[in-house]
């Protein structure tokens, strides 16, 4: 795991700024705080920050050559099939036991869609002045690109392009509407309208004369593909102990992030087979008795018997992830997770130096309430409008409630979005609902507007949020949390064979009536005990809702102040200080939209008008 960066001439002329490799290096530090590399000339400069894992030796440290010194690569993260290259390429001169030196022959052989992992690669070709930025299937890894005139900036983090005293930080005001939409900002946008992001599954060749994207993953290009039951059971149960096995690589320590729900529960029990007891877990105990799962994934610990640590999630550590999260990350995520996220890498980072958890799955095998909503939205569409009207006049009468996630407030947005495309409806249920606070804002939530496949509900919802929600939101969450603190997070559920088996099977046989994840939890069954797999979802919550009326409540009114919210004339004030005071009454729960406020109010103030060096 590592921090890339690189600065490049695309016509040859020299590279202005010398001490900007420096502070570029410093700026993804703590991405890969073992070691550190550099490859510089007068045109170009491309380097890495390491975290040793694989091969703990300086042999494997960055930049990595070609055999004649031309092809020059670093990457980020790890390539799980580097065994199986290795023996493909079994004349190369390896120097390392490296997973992302095995990328130097792919490349050479014009065939990096051949890698496997979770990565992000910068290849620079000094004959042919032509750089190669590549990202892995899901987009667990981040990269970054800038074009300035003839130069290329890049870097695993924004924060590495805003050092650049040419890169501007102009807002992308699509990219806010899309954060108030949806909660995160699609790719490849970022909230700045110069800095670009590599999407999922795609490389980009650059040079002088070119601008090139080739997309080597499509879920569009996975037929569906009738099976049994039985059949797909047999087949997921292996492919996920394959997929951990395999990730279970390296040295440093490996743990895992336990929520106690199926799918880190899952991981666990098959991390723990594999290592014995012992296996570090992690889990956050939340002061706020609703929201806390604490006792679930200590039942899983005591199962498996795992050295487990309850990390205390109360409104003081809460409050200080906040300003951590804030600080660090030059892209405002609005995902309250984030939170006892950054205490999970700040505790497990001081002990190891790997995580696995359990993100991919409810996209890849129908974990959503959502998904089943959809069957229930056409059979309510088919309904008299009698019945229609009465349950539509009753969702309108529940009271504000307030929870992880409300039954009332679930059946509301129900209801309200059940006539709605299928896309826009799904908008409408998983997106934040405050569009509308952003000035130009439309007030209602808009379809994806990305390459999403114009299928049914049923599969497409999975893949839908595989290619939003997945990517450009909990993966984003996960990598800065952890990196943050020099700590890897590898996801099996995300493995390129199993994502690959999860959609080409039907989607009844993931989602059915009430039912969710209906295949993941007869495969679980192997594993767990009853009680876990059969609980209700709760999901990661959190209690931002009172945090804003407790803890952060001065935070909450500084940033919310008519001066402080009118000095970028980008939120509506008024609304805004409509929903504050409705929450603070009790009058209702804007507990999301007035998060996603917040965050976005101190990113501004952090990162567009504050000192970002």
């Amino acid at each position: 795991m590592c921090g890339v960066y690189g600065v490049f001439s695309l016509d040859g002329a020299p590279i202005e700024h010398p001490h900007l490799a420096d502070l570029m290096e410093t700026s993804v530090r703590h991405r890969g705080p073992d070691s550190a590399g550099r490859f510089a000339t007068q045109t170009a400069v491309i380097g890495a920050t390491r975290l040793r894992i694989v091969d703990p030796t300086n042999r494997a440290d960055q930049p990595f050559h070609s055999p004649d010194g031309n092809l020059v690569l670093v990457g980020n993260g790890e390539i799980y099939n580097a065994p199986t290259i290795r023996e493909k390429f079994s004349r190369y001169p390896f120097k390392s036991r490296s997973d992302i030196e095995c990328a130097v022959p792919v490349f050479l052989n014009g065939t990096p869609e051949e890698l496997e992992g979770q990565f992000a690669l910068a290849a620079w070709d000094q004959s042919k002045r032509e750089l190669t930025l590549m990202r892995d299937r899901a987009g667990e890894k981040p990269l970054f690109f800038t074009l300035i005139g003839n130069i290329v900036l890049v870097g695993s983090e924004v924060q590495t392009l805003l050092l650049h005293p040419l890169v501007s930080r102009s807002l992308n005001r699509e990219a806010v509407d899309q954060y108030f939409r949806h909660g995160f900002v699609l790719e490849p946008n970022t909230m700045f309208s110069d800095i670009r992001r590599v999407e999922a599954g795609t490389i980009i060749t650059i040079s002088a004369t070119e601008f090139r994207t080739r997309r080597y993953w499509d879920l569009e290009n996975i037929p569906v593909v009738d099976t049994t039951a039985d059949a797909a059971e047999e087949d997921l149960d292996r492919l996920v102990q394959d997929s951990v096995f395999r990730q279970l690589n390296g040295t440093g320590g490996i743990g895992v992030f336990l929520s106690g729900g199926v799918d880190s529960s899952l991981v666990t029990a098959l991390a723990s087979r594999q290592l014995g007891k012992g296996l570090p877990t992690f889990s956050v105990k939340f002061s706020e008795t609703g929201f806390d799962e604490s006792g679930h994934a200590r039942q899983v610990a005591e199962r498996f018997q795992t050295d487990h640590t309850e990390i205390i999630g109360d409104a003081t550590s809460l409050s200080e992830a906040y300003l951590m999260a804030t600080d660090r990350i030059a892209e405002p995520i609005s995902d309250p997770a984030v939170l006892p996220t950054f205490l999970l890498a700040r505790e497990a980072s001081a002990s190891l130096k790997v995580v696995l958890t359990g993100e991919g799955a409810d996209e890849l095998f129908g974990g959503y309430p959502t998904y089943p909503a959809h069957i229930w939205a056409r059979h309510l569409q088919r309904a008299p409008e009698l019945v229609r009207g009465i349950i539509t006049r009753a969702a309108s009468k529940f009271p504000a409630s307030r929870g992880p996630v409300p039954l009332t407030y679930m059946l509301k947005r129900f209801v309200g979005a059940v006539d709605k495309p299928w896309i826009e409806r799904h908008a409408a249920w998983f997106g934040l609902d405050s569009g509308w606070l952003a000035r130009g804002g439309g007030d209602t939530l808009n379809a994806y507007d990305t390459g999403v496949p114009q299928l049914t509900s049923g599969g497409g919802a999975r893949r839908l949020d595989y290619l939003t929600y997945l990517r450009d939101q909990l993966l984003v969450k996960v990598d800065r949390a952890t990196m943050a603190f020099g700590l890897e997070a590898r996801c099996p559920f995300l493995d390129a064979t199993l994502t690959q088996f999860a959609y080409s099977t039907p989607n009844s046989l993931h989602v059915g009536g009430m039912a969710t994840k209906r295949l993941l939890k007869r495969v679980a069954a192997r594993h767990l005990p009853s009680s876990i797999v059969t609980r209700r979802k709760k999901g990661f919550s959190v209690p931002v809702g009172k945090l804003i009326n407790t803890s952060l409540r001065a935070e909450v009114d500084r940033m919310f102040d008519p001066a402080c919210v009118g000095a970028h004339n980008l939120l509506q004030v008024g609304i805004l200080r409509n929903l504050l005071y409705e929450h603070r009454e009790g009058i209702a729960d804007h507990g999301r939209a007035l998060w996603a406020a917040l965050i976005f109010q101190r990113w501004y103030e952090r990162w567009v008008t504050g000192d970002t060096k």
